[in-house]
């Protein structure tokens, strides 16, 4: 099994299906009846104003925020209100705003990390090292090898996590999910403080991603980024999804120009 799951669905069709997704939090209201799908093997960006209710979506789509209201489909599978980790199991995977890596763990040992939730060997085989628990692991190991070349990490595998690099910390992040099989990948804010060689490489790392099958959604205020990677953008503002469509439509849209993007398209 390679370590991106390619997506078992054909091309120009929907993988995930969010129908009036509404989250509160006391008397606020994150995010607003918000409706859009995402199609197999593309990559879209969800962009809006700082406060706009972007996160909260991620947070939604993977387990962490429970919706008062509304319906998330991914494939056939119904997954509102599941926990994390049987978001993650059925197939979404996401990295953070902030970098969340086991700092004190390797290189290998984080990509590997990715695929607990696949992984079958309980407690005493492992004490044990039985002949399945090796065998799985002897997987586990070269899944996640292929995942860190996927991304273009080429740090030495013992590595500490934490002596990496900004940008490889931002790609080891994405290996780790991807070693997760995930039919869709959620990036928040992949390019956050990233120069302009590591941004042109993540760039690079998403789209050989993407062309292994795997779906991706992602939050981006780098807005050349954005109208370059992009299948098609949604745009939020205060909850509410305002603008949908490629990249050239939308940066047009006048609703778009006066909540976020202003009369001049930049790199903020």
């Amino acid at each position: 099994m390679n370590a991106v799951a390619v997506a078992d669905a054909a091309p120009d069709q929907e993988l995930l299906q969010v129908s009036d997704l509404t989250c509160r939090f006391g008397g606020l209201t994150a995010v607003e009846g918000l409706t859009f799908s995402l199609r197999v093997s593309e990559i879209t960006s969800l962009i809006g104003p700082n406060g706009a209710g972007k996160t909260t979506v991620f947070n939604a789509l993977t387990g962490i925020v429970r919706p008062v209201r509304g319906r998330v489909t991914l494939g056939e599978t119904q997954i509102t209100g599941r926990p994390p980790h049987a978001v993650t199991y059925a197939g979404i995977a996401r990295t953070f705003q902030n970098i969340r890596l086991f700092s004190e763990m390797t290189v290998l040992e984080n990509a590997m990390a990715g695929q607990h939730c696949r992984s079958r060997a309980g407690f005493v085989e492992s004490i044990l090292r039985t002949r399945r628990q090796q065998a799985e692991e002897a997987a586990v190991i070269r899944e996640a090898i292929e995942a860190l070349r996927l991304v273009e990490l080429r740090a030495d595998l013992d590595q500490m996590a934490w002596t990496l690099a900004y940008g490889e910390k931002r790609r080891l992040e994405i290996a780790r999910a991807v070693a997760s099989h995930p039919r869709l990948l959620l990036l928040d804010e992949p390019a956050a403080g990233m120069n302009r060689q590591e941004t042109k490489t993540l760039m690079e790392v998403i789209r050989r991603v993407r062309d292994t099958g795997v779906t991706i959604l992602l939050i981006e205020h780098q807005m050349r980024l954005v109208m370059d990677i992009s299948d098609t953008v949604l745009v939020m503002d205060q909850g509410r999804l305002i603008s949908a469509g490629p990249p050239a439509v939308v940066q047009r849209d006048p609703l778009v120009i006066n909540a976020y993007l202003g009369p001049d398209l930049d790199d903020g």
